[in-house]
């Protein structure tokens, strides 16, 4: 994908095509919030495995998969202002759906 935007001009393309992907071309900032996000969902991309049950029981996992995503949503101190901002959402859909839910709550223990 970077050399199709490194070697769009030596491509043989229209006008028109080299504007098209000089307007949906990502800039630093663009890349750091990828960044940062690939980091923020990468446990939940693994808790998401090991509850899959593919290779094993799941229903085991699934209090400590959302116990460990909770706490990586609770801690670790970072100046990221991207990081800090999706795992303070992450973090409130997390409650509505584990822990604010009594009853689901009683049952998820």
């Amino acid at each position: 994908m970077m050399k199709l935007f490194n070697e769009k001009r030596t491509l043989n393309l229209r006008r028109d095509q080299i504007g098209k992907l000089t307007m949906i071309e990502l800039n630093n900032e663009d890349w750091d919030f990828i960044s940062s996000l690939h980091s923020v969902l990468k446990p939940f991309y693994w808790g998401t495995v090991m509850m899959s049950g593919k290779n094993y029981p799941s229903i085991g996992l699934a209090y400590h998969a959302v116990h460990k995503i909770k706490h990586f949503c609770t801690n670790g101190i970072t100046s990221n202002n991207h990081i800090k901002e999706l795992k303070k959402l992450l973090l409130v859909k997390l409650y509505t759906y584990f822990y604010d839910d009594i009853e689901q709550f009683q049952y998820f223990q």
